[in-house]
């Protein structure tokens, strides 16, 4: 097992990993935000993974959900985050702006805009959180 998590980027610093919805949420909003998260649809599983590793003002996440999910954080406030897809894609409505991200194409998302995003099934990305 500690193999297969040493596979996926930033494994040794893995965070959580739970098939539970309410702890993910929990487990992802202790690092970034209170946010809505919720599952789209029937059948698959959560399969939530984050791993996390803090710098001083900068922090490098690795976050994968087997589900499509549904994430609404509202407006970020305090910081800034890139978010890199690996595998699958994201839908994101940032403010006005509206997009999907897929491998080769990041995001940007500006604290002051309200964002919603859906990560298609087995989404994985890396994301780098930048505080205000």
């Amino acid at each position: 097992m500690r193999e297969a998590l040493a596979q996926r980027p930033l494994g040794a610093y893995a965070l959580f990993q739970s098939d539970d919805l309410d702890e993910a949420r929990e487990r992802v909003a202790a690092v970034f935000c209170p946010h809505r998260l919720d599952t789209i649809g029937r059948g698959a599983r959560m399969a939530a993974r984050h791993h996390h590793l803090r710098g001083d003002r900068v922090s490098l996440n690795y976050i994968e959900y087997g589900a499509k999910t549904l994430i609404a954080p509202g407006m970020l406030e305090r910081f800034y985050l890139m978010q890199i897809p690996l595998v699958g894609s994201a839908a994101i409505a940032n403010g006005e702006d509206c997009y999907v991200t897929g491998p080769g194409q990041a995001a940007v998302l500006n604290p002051h805009r309200p964002t919603t995003m859906i990560w298609e099934e087995n989404t994985r990305q890396v994301l780098l959180q930048i505080d205000r």
